[in-house]
């Protein structure tokens, strides 16, 4: 993983949410703060669930491969091909939202270097038009050849655990793979969807923390207790009176 990057040149459009989201503004979606989360949490009990709830993906029964990565004998190193990582966004709960996906390349895209005819694609360097190729380009100020693995800072906002290549959720016109960013220079291209690329999940809109179940509880018992010991100071008072 590459050392520790700043960016000085950035339009800083990113906003820490706090609790491992961070908003862009620019583009209206939020990011899982950690880039690399699905290394975290998948485990063979975590795959097996997902693959009990989504069952397939375009047509395609889903299999325990499908969430292998390069490292054996620990798969779960966060690399997982187009199916497995589509499912593991759509299955994702994470700061109270269930509705994340993968980041999405723009097609076509005027921006980039390469516009390939067939099939018809948009690829290459420069490319901000697309989810990631706007965080590399913009929020990170990346130029093509530069680094933006390891830890990026905007500012006070910070996004780790970048990977070198990540999968998209936008698939190609001939139905045999989907696009991929590379976060180790600012290339955007294309791969089949049984190649493994690293995942990072993204959603529409902004967020609002909704704590978790346990976490409510204890804050409703402690605004109990506050309502509970001010109700017997306001009776001892009046006795008092």
């Amino acid at each position: 993983t590459a050392g520790f990057l700043t960016s000085g040149v950035a339009q800083a459009t990113l906003i820490d949410r706090g609790h491992g989201l961070v908003y862009d503004s620019g583009l209206n979606i939020t990011w899982l703060q950690d880039a690399n989360y699905a290394a975290l949490e998948l485990n063979d009990a975590r795959r097996d669930a997902i693959i009990l709830e989504v069952g397939s993906v375009g047509g395609h029964a889903l299999t325990r491969a499908d969430f292998q990565g390069w490292v054996l004998p620990d798969p779960y190193d966060g690399n997982m091909n187009f199916w497995g990582a589509t499912a593991w966004a759509q299955a994702l709960e994470f700061g109270g939202y269930s509705d994340w996906r993968l980041p999405t390349i723009l097609q076509p895209d005027s921006s980039c270097t390469q516009q390939i005819t067939t099939p018809p694609w948009s690829q290459g360097s420069n490319c901000a038009g697309g989810e990631m190729g706007h965080l590399f380009y913009v929020d990170l100020g990346g130029t093509f050849g530069s680094d933006k693995r390891g830890t990026q800072l905007v500012g006070d906002v910070a996004l780790y655990n970048i990977q070198a290549n990540y999968i998209s959720g936008t698939t190609l016109p001939n139905g045999i793979g989907a696009g991929d960013f590379l976060f180790l220079n600012g290339w955007q291209s294309n791969t089949l969807f049984s190649f493994p690329n690293f995942a990072w999940a993204v959603r529409d809109g902004d967020v609002e923390f909704v704590p978790e179940p346990t976490t409510l509880a204890l804050i409703c018992i402690g605004l109990a207790g506050l309502t509970a010991t001010r109700r017997k100071n306001v009776q001892t008072s009046a006795r008092r009176r």
